[in-house]
């Protein structure tokens, strides 16, 4: 078992930075990507796998509720006359 070498931590700012960016969205699944692929510390790699999947969970959730509850949603939307969102 080779020793990994104690590794540099990451800077206040670097984290500032980094959170900056996944807050926007697109640019935050483009940035996560190159991070998981480019990352030095363990740390920020772990930090954009699990960003990653918690983006992915969440997109598959929001699919499955418009799935699921379609059509309650524009009932909803159309008793508190906000029909105009859905371009109609």
């Amino acid at each position: 078992m080779a020793r990994e070498r104690a590794a540099k931590p990451v800077s206040v700012w670097n984290w500032m930075g980094t959170i900056i960016l996944t807050a926007i969205p697109v640019v935050n699944i483009i940035m996560l990507i190159v991070l998981i692929a480019t990352a030095k510390t363990r740390t920020r790699r772990n930090f954009a796998i699990a960003s990653l999947v918690l983006i992915v969970l969440a997109f598959l959730l929001t699919a499955a509720a418009v799935v699921f509850f379609g059509e309650e949603i524009i009932n909803w939307m159309q008793a508190f006359n906000l029909t105009g969102l859905l371009g109609k």
